[in-house]
């Protein structure tokens, strides 16, 4: 291998600092393609050059039991070329459920050749209660050592591709989130109130994933049916002066951390 390019979506920067600690494992020079925007996922954008000399690392975090539909979307429009790849999705402590099955599948559609896979524990972004401060030290240690793992696997003679059966994962648990895809649903397009705190800088419009908040003359105007309710733009406000206030959203995060707010889930990886 030449190198390595990275492509991953990180609204909060949490799936990014483990896809960047994998990258770096490798050993290998790293060319980085970061998605998170609407501006680099316009169509026009520039797409990573795969190709049997790279090693791909494809990072998503998990919405739902599944891989965040904008990577999904920027990696149908890539070519693989026959580029081994290392699968990484970023969960909130509950589980990744089909996230990587998913994942693993649409890379190979696109060319990739699924080479390792991984599932790593991030703080949710729901709350910052929830796998507080994941991927800690320990985590990144870990994500190091698979990347150099995945880099030694794939310099070897005759190394196989994982199969489908190979990769971890498990059908989306319904008796988990089927309450809280219910509640979204009950919430209508809602995305996040601004208060009077607002000093109109502009730092949660440039923060967020899905072109949801845009600067007026009237302030920040919020548009839900864009909204991904990835709080991105919450955790990027200099004066906490943005958040979903809506009571179903207050009830959803409250029911997360009774749920699986207490034990930290460990780490997945499969060579």
């Amino acid at each position: 291998m030449k190198n390595v390019i990275l492509l991953y979506f990180s609204p909060t920067h949490t799936t990014q600092k483990t896809a960047r600690a994998i990258a770096q494992g490798t050993g290998l020079p790293c060319e980085e393609y970061d998605c998170t925007l609407p501006t680099a996922r316009q169509a026009a954008a520039v797409l990573p050059a795969f190709g049997p000399g790279t090693l791909a690392v494809i990072a998503a975090p998990v919405y739902g039991g599944r891989p965040a539909k904008f990577l999904c979307d920027v990696l149908q429009r890539c070519k693989g070329n026959g580029a081994p790849a290392i699968l990484l999705v970023q969960y909130g402590n509950r589980h990744y459920d089909e996230a990587l099955t998913r994942l693993a599948s649409l890379a190979e559609a696109q060319g990739f050749v699924p080479a390792a896979a991984a599932a790593f524990v991030g703080e949710h972004s729901f709350s910052s209660q929830i796998a507080a401060g994941r991927p800690n030290a320990g985590d990144l240690a870990e994500a190091l050592h698979f990347g150099a793992a995945a880099a030694k696997k794939c310099a070897s003679d005759g190394w196989q591709p994982l199969a489908q059966n190979q990769i971890p994962g498990r059908p989306r648990d319904f008796a988990v989130i089927g309450s809280h895809i219910s509640h979204f649903k009950d919430m209508g397009p809602v995305g996040p109130t601004v208060s009077d705190r607002c000093v109109r800088c502009g730092t949660c419009v440039a923060a967020c994933p899905a072109g949801a908040l845009t600067m007026t003359g009237d302030g920040v105007q919020v548009d839900g049916k864009l909204c991904i309710h990835c709080r991105a733009c919450a955790k990027a406000c200099p004066h906490q002066a943005i958040e979903i206030t809506h009571p179903l959203f207050a009830e959803i995060v409250q029911n997360c951390r009774e749920a699986f707010g207490q034990d930290f889930c460990r780490n997945t990886t499969a060579l």
